[in-house]
C-alpha cells in the first residue's frame, strides 16, 4: 500500500499506522514473553523442575534453525530493517529467559547436592541445557553482526540504484531530445568529441550497472540461483522483496543497455554527417577547380576565330556537345552541395530548324541553371557565380558554332543561287496563295509613294514566310534595284519578276 501511495500525505499515514502496529505487536510479543516466563518460574517454584527444564531446551531447539547462518537476511533496506527489529525483539526476549537459565542451573545443583538417584540424568540435563544456551546466543549475535553488514549493503545498493536511475534519466533526455544537427565540420567535431566523452562516461556506468548487479549477486540468500534452496523456509514478504531487487537490477540492465543503444546511434549520425559534410567541402573543391578550368578553356576558345570550313566546324559542336553533357552530369554534385533539387537536362537540338528555335529556350535554361545561396560559405557562393558564368560561357559559345553553322551552310546553299530559279519558285509561291504582286507591293509601301527601300523589300519578302534567307535577299534585291539607288520602285519589281512578260504570263491574276 506504501508503494502505491501517490501523495506525501497518504505516505506519512501509512507510515504512522504501521508503526502503531509494530509498537502494539512488540507489546503484545512482549507481554507473551513475560506470561511464557511466569509459567516456567511457577513450575520451577512449584517442583516441577523436569518440565521447567524440557520446555526451555524445547524453546532453544525451536529458535536455533532461525539463527542459523544459511537462512537469509539480505534484501532491500526495509526488508533488512523489518528483520533487525524482529532480531531485537528476539534479542529482548533471550535476555529475559537469561533468569529462567540461571534460576534452572542454581535448581540442578541443588538436585545434584541432595545425593538423589537421578543426579546423572540432571547432570546430563543441565549440560545440554548449558550448550544449547551458548549455541542459541552465539547464534544470535552472528546474526546481529550479518543483519548490521546486510543493513549497510542494502544503504549502498539503494544509493547505488538511485544514482545510476538518476543519471540514466538525465542521459535519457540528453541522448532523445536532440535538436538539428550543424552543418559545419568543425562544430559537428567538437559535438563527437563531447559525444564520445560522453560514451566514455556510459561506459563508466555501465562498470556501476555491473558493481551494483554484483552487489546484488554477491548475497547467495538475496539474489543468486541459491535462493530457490531456502525458498520453503521463506516468508512470502522476504520473497516478495527478493523478486523486487531482482527486478530493478533487470530495469537498471535494460535502461543502461538502452541508453547505450541510443548514445552508439547518435555517434553513428554524427559521424555519418561528418562524413558527408567532409564529401561535400571535397566535392566542393573539386567543382571549383573544374569550373575555374572550364572559365579559362571557354574564354580562350571564344578569342580564336571560328573554321571557315564545315566539317572543322561540326567538330568543334560536336566537341562542345560533349562539354555541354560533362557540365550536365555535373549538375546533380552542384545541386547535392548546394542542397537544391535536381534538376533535368533538356535534349540539344538536331537539325538545323531546332536549333534556332531552341536558342531561346536554352537561355531559359540557363537561368534556372544559375543556383543563389544566401549567406553561409563564401565558397558556396563562389561555385554559385562561377556555375552561372561558366553556364552563360557554354552557352554562349553554343550559339557562336551553331550560328557560323548556319552561316556557312547558306553560304553553301547561296553558291549555287539561280535568280531565274528563284523568280519562278517565289511565282509560283504567289500563284499558290492566290496573291497579286501589285498588292504586295502596296501592302510594303506604306507612304504609296511607289517605291521602297532595300530593306523594307528584303524585310517584307522574309516577313511573308516565303522559303528564302536573308542572304538569298541581298543578292536578289541588288537584281531588283537595277538602278542602284537604294530604292525599289513599282516598275523595278513588276520587270524582275516578269522579265518576258508574254513568256512568263501567270495563270491567274498577279498584275
Amino acid at each position: 500500500m506504501r508503494d502505491k501511495a501517490q501523495l506525501p500525505a497518504d505516505t506519512q499515514k501509512l507510515d504512522h499506522l504501521v508503526g502503531e502496529v509494530r509498537d502494539k505487536w512488540d507489546t503484545v510479543c512482549g507481554k507473551s514473553v513475560e506470561r511464557q516466563h511466569k509459567l516456567e518460574e511457577a513450575l520451577l517454584f512449584s517442583g516441577q523442575f523436569a518440565e521447567a527444564l524440557q520446555a526451555l531446551v524445547d524453546w532453544l531447539y525451536r529458535v536455533e534453525p532461525q539463527l542459523a547462518e544459511d537462512q537469509p537476511v539480505h534484501g532491500d533496506l526495509d526488508l533488512v530493517s523489518n528483520l533487525m527489529d524482529s532480531h531485537k525483539a528476539f534479542q529482548k526476549e533471550l535476555g529475559k529467559r537469561t533468569g529462567s537459565v540461571q534460576a534452572l542451573k542454581r535448581s540442578a545443583r541443588d538436585l545434584m547436592d541432595t545425593g538423589r538417584d537421578d543426579t546423572a540424568w540432571v547432570k546430563v540435563q543441565l549440560q545440554e541445557l548449558s550448550n544449547r544456551w551458548d549455541t542459541v546466543c552465539a547464534l544470535s549475535v552472528t546474526k546481529q553482526t550479518r543483519l548490521q553488514l546486510a543493513l549497510k549493503q542494502a544503504e549502498e545498493f539503494r544509493t547505488a540504484v538511485q544514482v545510476l536511475l538518476e543519471w540514466l534519466s538525465e542521459a535519457e533526455q540528453t541522448l532523445r531530445f536532440r535538436g538539428v544537427l550543424p552543418e559545419e565540420a568543425e562544430t559537428l567535431q567538437t559535438l563527437l568529441h563531447t559525444h564520445r566523452d560522453f560514451m566514455g562516461t556510459v561506459e563508466e556506468k555501465r562498470t556501476d550497472v555491473n558493481k551494483a548487479a554484483g552487489m546484488g549477486e554477491g548475497h547467495p540468500d538475496c539474489l543468486s540461483p541459491r535462493l530457490h534452496h531456502h525458498h520453503q523456509t521463506l516468508d512470502h514478504h522476504h520473497q516478495g522483496a527478493l523478486r523486487g531487487d531482482r527486478n530493478v537490477l533487470i530495469l537498471i540492465n535494460a535502461f543502461a543497455l538502452q541508453v547505450l543503444t541510443w548514445a552508439k546511434q547518435h555517434e553513428q549520425r554524427l559521424e555519418t554527417a561528418l562524413t558527408e559534410v567532409l564529401n561535400n567541402a571535397n566535392l566542393l573543391e573539386e567543382l571549383l577547380s573544374w569550373l575555374q578550368w572550364a572559365e579559362t578553356t571557354l574564354v580562350q576558345r571564344d578569342t580564336e576565330p571560328l573554321p571557315q570550313d564545315i566539317p572543322q566546324l561540326k567538330t568543334l559542336i560536336t566537341e562542345h556537345q560533349m562539354f555541354m553533357e560533362e557540365m550536365t552530369r555535373k549538375q546533380p554534385d552542384v545541386d547535392k552541395v548546394t542542397k537544391t533539387y535536381k534538376r533535368k537536362p533538356a535534349e540539344a537540338p538536331s537539325s538545323l530548324a531546332e536549333r534556332r528555335g531552341a536558342r531561346k529556350h536554352q537561355q531559359q535554361q540557363q537561368q534556372q541553371a544559375a543556383m543563389q545561396v544566401s549567406g553561409g560559405n563564401p565558397r558556396l557562393n563562389q561555385l554559385c557565380a562561377r556555375w552561372q558564368q561558366v553556364w552563360l560561357l557554354a552557352l554562349d559559345r553554343q550559339r557562336k558554332l551553331n550560328d557560323g553553322l548556319d552561316r556557312l551552310e547558306e553560304l553553301k546553299e547561296f553558291a549555287n543561287f539561280d535568280f531565274d530559279v528563284w523568280r519562278k519558285k517565289y511565282m509560283r509561291w504567289m500563284n499558290h496563295k492566290k496573291s497579286r504582286v501589285m498588292d504586295f507591293f502596296r501592302r510594303i509601301d506604306k507612304d504609296q509613294d511607289g517605291k521602297i527601300t532595300r530593306q523594307e523589300f528584303i524585310d517584307g519578302i522574309l516577313a511573308s514566310k516565303f522559303p528564302t534567307s536573308k542572304l538569298e535577299m541581298t543578292a536578289v534585291a541588288d537584281i531588283f534595284d537595277r538602278d542602284g539607288d537604294g530604292y525599289i520602285d513599282y516598275y523595278e519589281f513588276v520587270a524582275a519578276l516578269h522579265p518576258n512578260k508574254d513568256a512568263y504570263r501567270p495563270t491567274t491574276d498577279c498584275r
